[in-house]
């Protein structure tokens, strides 16, 4: 009997997948059937337009040569996230994503069970090969109850298995990123693989400017590493995981410059962890999974003046889960716990600002200080996701947390509905409280007042629909709304409270992977505000575009010629304007004042990248040669504008100025690479 693989990629957005990936591949096996798509993901919520085998934990996500290898994505899937609707970058192609009107803070990252700060380095492209991603979820509004301690969405990334019955190696070459990937079964019931990429686009192009002509922006070094060993038993399996990645950036002044002794920096980031992980199956019908993980996060930031920026965190977190099927019923309960040491030293200023960045205070030491502290947050969860008359589902969830370090308790309830009532058509809402804690960096700054703050509120909710229309091509709309509250920078002068509110509209249109053309268009419309409740004043949300657009499509030509495109266009980001700059008589420091908060915006973002491949399978190895085109136009895309106070120069005892950093994207640049599979 012909057996049917089902191959995906989800990134979810609520109940909702805006984009999925799925194609079914037919091979004369033994008889089979066909199984659900996911611990969630059903048949009926996919948009077909990728290639993915989800029923083998040991295959890979998408190869260079499928769609998420999109122009401008440069075989990174991840970065495909940016293209949906919804979601954009926190200031900047090069910056960290923001997610339905919610900072960068805001976020969750997790990669099979492992609590990340960041999956993205400074170019943006993710620290997680292709090669090792077996699935990637996004949710952004309302999100399961499995998940807390975020407000804007949550990425979920799960690495695939080792295969335990084929050697094999990848190599891919690239002006932007290289990498090795080599696997291996060990014995009959252990398998392994490592991976290792190092950017070398700082080998080809130097710099760039941020928008001046006195500080120039070098182009990042960065490189990353995964490793998993995997041995499987009949009904349990463990697995040791290992990862890591490091960034360098680095921004100084022309060359003859009269302030080159007081401009610039030089920052590095670090990060590594380890996990270990237990799935076991209880029963017939119950699982268990269970993460233990460490990982330490460094960051090191040194100005040309001399003033420094130390900080490094320690987690060790635990996160468990229990699913249980039951007729109609599938229950799912869990814990999280995270036990977090952060450290902080520091020499010169550390601002701290508001939401606004209106009322800004600093802390300032000529000689180097440092300050520690212990954080310990326990996270309880419980869903019931039950089928009713086959056309409704709901999902009744509820999510409690405990903040040791704030004494705060959390008790979130969370909704979710799913109607279809025609085969092709799904209605779907969800609905849900969620907060965020403190940056721990903010926290450490406030020193004795750090326990005293508390976290983000939120409650969401979301809207979609799902539409099949005719040859796989696929239609989906959702509205969604979020609003917040918080009190900041509790006990001290610059104490304020705010709240807000985020809502908007996102549509995409995907055509399937097909014999020659396939792709998607997606558009976002959002608005949002801040309130300071003491003053009144009333901004937008600096995290809600009022538009943003993506088109992707790529033609498939006879003899494994591919030829795609991408265009991105969104609306400018919105900035506070610097009035004047006064000298502190006691400290001599410089008090900026600026006008009223995200008042003015920058010019529109406009990108056009473009990709042309060519797959041939040799004796030797299945190679894939691509051709890169990025910012095809060279447009100067400035994206984020900010006045540091480190780009403070003084012209007279009295009288300084603040030199903007205008952020700029990547300039045109062309990548040619080949991939080889062994």
């Amino acid at each position: 009997m012909t057996r049917y693989q089902i191959n995906c990629i989800a990134m979810r957005c609520g109940a909702g997948t805006l984009l999925s990936v799925i194609m079914l591949s037919t091979t004369a096996l033994a008889q089979q059937t066909v199984t659900t798509v996911g611990e969630r993901l059903q048949m009926d919520e996919i948009i077909v337009i990728g290639e993915r085998h989800v029923d083998d934990p040991t295959m890979i996500a998408p190869d260079a040569a499928s769609l998420l290898a999109t122009p401008g994505d440069v075989n990174d899937p991840l970065k495909a996230l940016l293209s949906l609707p919804g979601i954009t970058f926190g200031g900047g192609d090069l910056d960290d994503p923001v997610i339905r009107g919610g900072g960068v803070r805001d976020n969750l990252f997790l990669i099979d069970g492992l609590p990340v700060e960041n999956v993205f380095h400074e170019l943006s492209d993710s620290i997680i090969s292709p090669n090792v991603i077996r699935t990637f979820d996004l949710q952004s509004t309302a999100f399961n109850s499995e998940y807390g301690n975020a407000t804007g969405g949550v990425i979920d990334i799960g690495l695939r298995d080792p295969s335990s019955d084929h050697r094999s190696a990848n190599i891919d070459l690239s002006q932007l990123k290289s990498g090795i990937l080599i696997e291996t079964p060990i014995t009959d019931n252990i398998a392994a693989y490592g991976s290792y990429r190092h950017n070398l686009a700082h080998l080809f192009l130097k710099e760039f400017e941020r928008g001046n002509d006195v500080l120039v922006f070098q182009m990042p070094e960065s490189r990353d590493y995964t490793g998993r060993i995997i041995w499987r038993g009949d009904e349990t399996d463990v697995t040791v995981t290992a990862l890591g990645s490091w960034d360098k950036t680095e921004e100084r002044p022309r060359e003859g410059d009269i302030n080159a002794a007081l401009l610039g920096e030089v920052e590095t980031r670090g990060f590594d962890a380890q996990s270990l992980r237990l799935r076991s199956r209880l029963g017939e019908n119950t699982t268990l999974s269970a993460v233990f993980s460490h990982s330490r996060t460094n960051e090191d930031r040194r100005e040309t003046n001399g003033n420094f920026i130390e900080h490094t965190a320690d987690a060790l977190t635990l996160r468990s889960k229990v699913t249980h099927q039951a007729s109609w019923h599938q229950f799912t309960a869990g814990a999280n716990l995270t036990f977090l040491d952060n450290d902080l030293s520091f020499q010169g200023f550390m601002p701290v600002c508001d939401r606004l960045e209106q009322s800004c205070g600093a802390a300032f030491s000529v000689n180097p200080v440092t300050s520690s502290e212990s954080y310990q947050t326990t996270e309880l969860f419980f869903e019931d996701e039950v089928e009713i008359f086959g056309s409704l589902a709901v999902d009744l969830g509820i999510h409690s947390a405990i903040d040791h370090f704030l004494d705060e308790t959390f008790i979130e309830p969370r909704l979710g509905l799913t109607f279809s009532p025609r085969e092709n058509v799904d209605l779907y809402a969800r609905a849900g409280l969620h907060h965020v804690s403190p940056e721990p960096r903010k926290l450490l700054l406030l020193g004795r007042l750090g326990a005293d703050q508390e976290s983000e509120r939120s409650k969401q909710f979301m809207v979609g629909q799902r539409w099949t229309i005719s040859d796989g091509w696929r239609l989906q709309t959702e509205a969604w709304y979020k609003d917040f509250e918080h009190t900041e920078l509790i006990g001290s002068p610059l104490e304020r409270d705010f709240t807000g509110d985020a809502y908007g509209l996102d549509i995409i249109l995907a055509k399937p992977v097909s014999n020659r053309l396939y792709g998607w268009a997606a558009l976002s419309l959002s608005e949002g505000t801040v309130t300071d409740a003491a003053s009144g004043l009333k901004v937008d949300n600096q995290f809600t575009p009022h538009m943003s657009a993506t088109i992707a499509a790529t033609y498939a030509l006879d003899n494994g010629w591919k030829l795609g495109a991408k265009y991105r266009m969104q609306s400018g980001d919105p900035f506070t304007p610097l009035l004047n700059v006064a000298i502190d008589p006691v400290s001599l420091s410089p008090r900026p004042s600026f006008g009223i908060p995200f008042s003015e915006r920058l010019d529109t973002y406009h990108r056009l990248d473009i990709r042309i491949e060519k797959s041939a399978s040799y004796q030797f190895a299945d190679v894939n040669y691509y051709v890169d085109i990025l910012n095809v136009t060279n447009r100067e895309n400035v994206a984020n504008r900010t006045f540091p106070l480190r780009n403070t120069v003084f012209s007279g005892p009295n009288a300084a100025t603040i030199i903007p950093n205008d952020e700029q994207g990547i300039p045109f640049f062309v990548a040619l690479g080949v991939n080889f599979s062994f």
